[in-house]
Parts: structure tokens; sequence; C-alpha cells
């Protein structure tokens, strides 16, 4: 049957198949977490959102369940959102945004994004370590660091050597990569145009004018401290909220659609699949099989498909 299939094909590929028949109440915290994506797997959707979904993750655990989603990436070719304040994991994404207040105040890719210590320190998150230690070496030698400097641990590496060898004043560093000055080609998913939200009918607002454009196959970040919008902000991308203002406009299988049309709630909800920051807000089933299969229950799937 169809749903077995799908269901069985999620388990397998967050490594919980041979535990189908086990009651979700026994899982280890690592365990829920993988369940948490494979049900949102299981809808098959174009757009995965991970609300700080690594925070309660022991480090192996958390880099188990990094590296699931990421090959998962590769092999369904889909955007991937996570929602975090731990520099580590936005060095994994592709394009980063930074929130603080409701506002986007910095964007770029990660490399990018390191070399605004400044920006970071005062809204609450630190440089990872590599890049904070080629940071910390460039002021002792009045070096500048450049995006090209920082990021990952090879780049980190030859800057500190580069430095402490006191390199030639007219050595040419190269820039970070750069998006192309011609016409972006790439394919946008989700576009959100001057969304603000407020939950107290517009005394405060803990979004206000954002504009993001979110591309197919990207692994873009929303990092900021505790409080400052991010969860806000992609609980709009499936239609969980509503928009006080502003619009959030998601590309289906079945057309482009704004989040704040009911109408088509179901068709944007099978394209963005989300996983919460804490697990058992979405398990409720007794176990892991049933689990997973309660998404595609809800879906046009004939009584044999479902059987």
């Amino acid at each position: 049957p169809r749903l077995r299939e799908i269901v069985d094909s999620s388990l397998e590929a967050v490594g919980l198949k041979e535990l189908s028949k086990r009651l979700t109440s026994e899982l280890s915290g690592g365990q829920k977490q993988k369940l948490a994506i494979a049900g949102a797997l299981a809808m098959e959707p174009k757009v995965l959102i991970l609300d700080e979904a690594t925070a309660m993750l022991d480090p192996v655990s958390r880099e188990e369940f990094l590296s699931v989603v990421e090959d998962l990436r590769k092999k369904r070719g889909m955007t991937v959102i996570t929602i975090t304040h731990d520099m580590t994991e936005a060095e994994r994404c592709e394009y980063v945004f930074v929130m603080e207040k409701g506002r986007v105040i910095a964007s770029g890719t990660p490399r990018e994004i390191f070399t605004k210590e400044e920006l970071l320190l005062n809204t609450g998150l630190e440089l990872p370590v590599n890049s904070a230690m080629t940071t910390e070496i460039a002021k002792i030698t009045g070096d500048i660091v450049t995006s090209s400097d920082i990021g990952d641990d090879d780049a980190c590496a030859d800057s500190i050597c580069r430095m402490l060898v006191n390199a030639p004043e007219d050595l040419v560093v190269p820039e970070g990569l750069k998006a192309s000055s011609g016409k972006d080609l790439r394919e946008a998913i989700i576009e959100i145009d001057s969304l603000s939200y407020s939950y107290d009918y517009g005394k405060t607002y803990a979004i206000n004018d954002i504009n993001m454009q979110i591309y197919k196959g990207e692994v873009l970040g929303l990092v900021g401290k505790s409080g400052c919008g991010k969860t806000t902000l992609i609980t709009h991308l499936n239609g969980l909220l509503r928009p006080t203002s502003g619009l959030v406009r998601v590309c289906t299988p079945g057309g482009s659609f704004l989040t704040s049309d009911r109408k088509h709630l179901k068709d944007i909800r099978e394209c963005v699949g989300l996983v919460f920051q804490y697990p058992e807000y979405q398990l409720f089933e007794e176990t892991v099989y049933k689990d997973v299969a309660y998404g595609l229950r809800k879906e046009d799937l004939t009584e044999e498909e479902k059987r």
C-alpha cells in the first residue's frame, strides 16, 4: 500500500525503521527528533523548517540529526530553513539572515556574517570558535579579517598561519564568493513581502517589515537570540500564523498561494514541513509507525492506499 511504502521510506531515511512498533514514550530525545522529522518527510515537503530542532540533543545525536537532514536535502532537493542561535549550525548554511527585535538586521553568506563580530556580539550571538580565534589573532597582528579568512576550519587555519608568519602587507587576499551581478536565475519557493505580526493587536510587533526570498534547494539560516522573532517568522511560512500586515507567498506544485488564503492551506502545508524545537509538541500517536502515518491519512489517498 502507498501509505506503508511512504512511512517505511521516511523511517528508513532517519534510521528508525527497526523501531516502527516501539512506543513513542520509550524513544530517546534524539530518536524523538528523528521521528519528528520522519513525520514531516512523509508529507514529501519541498521546504523543511527546523525550529531549534537540535536544542535538546547531545553533541553526537545533534551531528547525526544534521547529517540526516543534509543527506535528505541532497537526495530530495529540499529547501531547508534552520532556526538557531548556534553559530556552528549557521556555519552549515548557504545564506543567513540575522534577526533582532523582530527585524532582519543583516544577511549574507556565513563567511560574510562572521566578519560582523560587533554586530553579532551586540545581538547576543557569538562567532564559531575557529572564526573567533582568527578574529582575535588579527586584532593582535593588525590584520583585517575578510570573509575569505574565516568560515570553515581550513580557511581559519590558513589565515592564522599567514598572519603569524607576518605575510607581506601587499598580499592579495581573495574575497569570498559573491553572487553574480547578472540576473538571478534561482527559483524562489517562498516570498516574504513587508511581513509584520503582532500578538496583541498592534500594540507591539514580534516581527516588523520582513522582506526575503527563499530559493529552491537552498540551505538558509535564521539566527538570533531567544525572543527576537525567529519562530514567529517561520510559523507564517506554512500558515500557522497569518500576517498582521504584508504577505507570504509559497510556490507549491499546485500553484503559487498566499498563506493568508485558507482555501489553499492544505497545498501550502503539504509543501512546507515544520519540525518544532520540542518534538513532543508534534508527537501524539501511540506508536512510531502511527505517528509518521498520521499526516498521510489526512491526504487524498484511497482506502486501499491507506491500509
